[in-house]
């Protein structure tokens, strides 16, 4: 590997763990097609992204979860869905019981 390229393969890992340390989305851009998400494994060798995919336009809209791997010394990518959530569903996983109770109410008492 020559220098130049060795620079650009340290320059990639550096921004792909910065990435993954503060949960940014990155997105890797090729001749024909682009890979988007959040890192959620990393190594010298392959990073693997998160990608949410959620039609807003559409009230019953189902979270779709796929992980891209991609093999950085060749920037080769896979696809594989993960699994598909329902909006009810990703919404139940978010709500905490600290969210369901109103501030307002607390506060009044």
């Amino acid at each position: 590997m020559s220098s130049k390229s060795a620079r650009i393969s340290d320059m990639l890992l550096q921004r792909l763990q910065e990435a993954h340390q503060q949960g940014s989305e990155v997105r890797i851009r090729l001749a024909n097609s682009s890979f988007h998400g959040v890192p959620v494994h990393l190594d010298s060798e392959f990073v693997e992204l998160l990608c949410l995919y959620v039609d807003e336009s559409d009230e019953s809209a189902i979270c779709e979860r796929a992980m891209w791997l991609i093999k950085l010394s060749e920037i080769v990518a896979f696809s594989y869905p993960i699994d598909s959530w329902s909006k009810e569903r990703l919404e139940a996983l978010l709500d905490t019981p600290e969210s369901k109770q109103d501030p307002k109410k607390d506060s009044a008492a």
